[in-house]
């Protein structure tokens, strides 16, 4: 459809005539693979009502539903600030609307990363039965997370309530925010989705990593200024992801610092992925 006729070149080298092979942009996998990706964000009607079927699926014949993700989240954030605030004798001041955002945030950033190697491998049967792109299911899995953090995030919510924190202007920072943990989770799926249907170990692989970020990331513990200059929170790419989003929620607008890095995180990750995807895209089927 995009194909353009490029004609040889002909040279007389010799006497002889010999033609030159043309390069067609249009042939490279680059193109063709960001044409595909374009396409797929255009049918937004359908990943996003696979996205609803996945979540009515996930809770059939339940009573309460999505109503399960809030009440789980309220007993995680009560068991933590329980052990926090009895055991630890440490400052709770604020602290419950802190682990709630950072949480909530961590439940997004963690699932677009910890779903990304069974992105295709949960769409095999859509796969081989409907011909549409296959970056929908990419597409399909990163919405699935946003839903679940769209659910979650009214914990938080309900826990300013409970503090006493107003709302302020500088929540409507945390949208920016939320659009760069958007790039950086197509990104890290268009890596990990083809790469988790070639070599199975990587989505054990990847939750481990997952486990070992949780603890060293600042959502269970409030960083101070020490901790901060740490090369283990400096150099942690999931924290600048997490600030860039939670700050915004606490009535900070975050610091320079911390957008730079989201933003060069988010779209170095999805440079890196449609690279991948380029490269993978024309053998996935032998792999699902």
């Amino acid at each position: 459809m995009y194909k353009k006729d490029i004609n040889e070149h002909e040279f007389r080298l010799g006497g002889i005539q010999t033609s030159k092979p043309s390069f067609n942009f249009y042939e490279w996998p680059v193109p063709n693979a960001i044409d595909e990706l374009f396409r797929s964000v255009l049918a937004v009607r359908i990943w996003w009502a696979i996205s609803l079927d996945d979540l009515a699926g996930r809770y059939s014949r339940t009573l309460l539903g999505p109503v399960w993700l809030i009440l789980s989240q309220i007993m995680w954030i009560a068991g933590i600030y329980l052990l926090h605030s009895r055991f630890m004798g440490a400052s709770t001041s604020n602290y419950l609307s802190f682990l709630a955002a950072g949480l909530a945030v961590w439940g997004l950033i963690g699932g677009v990363t910890s779903d990304g190697p069974n992105a295709l491998l949960r769409a095999k049967g859509y796969i081989e039965s409907y011909p549409l792109p296959m970056g929908i299911y990419i597409l399909r899995s990163v919405t699935g997370s946003f839903i679940t953090f769209f659910h979650l995030i009214l914990v938080f919510f309900a826990t300013s309530i409970l503090e006493r924190n107003l709302p302020s202007i500088t929540m409507v920072a945390a949208i920016p925010g939320l659009l760069l943990v958007a790039v950086y989770g197509v990104g890290v799926q268009l890596i990990l989705a083809p790469m988790g249907a070639r070599f199975r170990d990587i989505g054990p692989a990847v939750a481990s990593v997952l486990n070992l970020a949780l603890v060293l990331t600042p959502i269970f513990w409030v960083p101070d200024a020490d901790h901060l200059n740490n090369p283990l929170v400096r150099l942690n790419p999931f924290y600048y992801l997490l600030e860039v989003v939670r700050a915004p929620l606490l009535g900070t607008w975050g610091t320079p610092g911390d957008w730079l890095g989201a933003t060069l995180i988010a779209f170095v990750t999805l440079f890196i992925g449609v690279l991948t995807y380029a490269r993978m895209r024309t053998t996935l089927f032998y792999w699902l």
